[in-house]
């Protein structure tokens, strides 16, 4: 007769579960990072856009009398030709915005995990003599 021994062995690495874990994480920091710098330009312009028309308002009230309707449709010609050639560079700096805010993001996610490590590697003898190795070699 024979009998089977079927030990609970684990199926997959706990390090490489939570490196697949933390690269899933750097995914949604990127793709929620270009959404946001698409919202970041509607809104800007949304903004410009609500000045011009409360600059354009003070203007018109203070004239009482004359060419009102031309100088209503002269003064939002005028705005909106600003508003087209200002649109790339304003993209630009947008972009360069939400990039420099996404690398933000990113490293304080990085050093929120590197005190995570730091705080496991003290209660783990073999893991706090692997970090030493690692910060040896580093300065080498």
């Amino acid at each position: 007769m024979s009998t089977f021994v079927n030990p609970g062995f684990i199926k997959s690495h706990p390090g490489v579960n939570r490196f697949e874990t933390m690269m899933d994480g750097f995914k949604g920091v990127n793709s929620t990072a270009e959404s946001s710098g698409r919202s970041m330009v509607v809104l800007l312009l949304t903004a410009a856009f609500s000045a011009l028309l409360v600059v354009a308002n003070q203007v018109i009230d203070t004239w009482t009398e004359g060419h009102l309707m031309l100088a209503w449709i002269c003064f939002w010609t005028f705005a909106f030709c600003l508003l087209v050639l200002a649109i790339t560079p304003i993209k630009g700096v947008v972009h360069k915005v939400g990039q420099s805010f996404a690398s933000w993001i990113v490293s304080i996610k990085r050093d929120q995990e590197d005190q995570q490590m730091w705080e496991l590697a003290k209660q783990d003898p073999r893991l706090m003599s692997e970090l030493k190795c690692a910060m040896l070699k580093s300065q080498a």
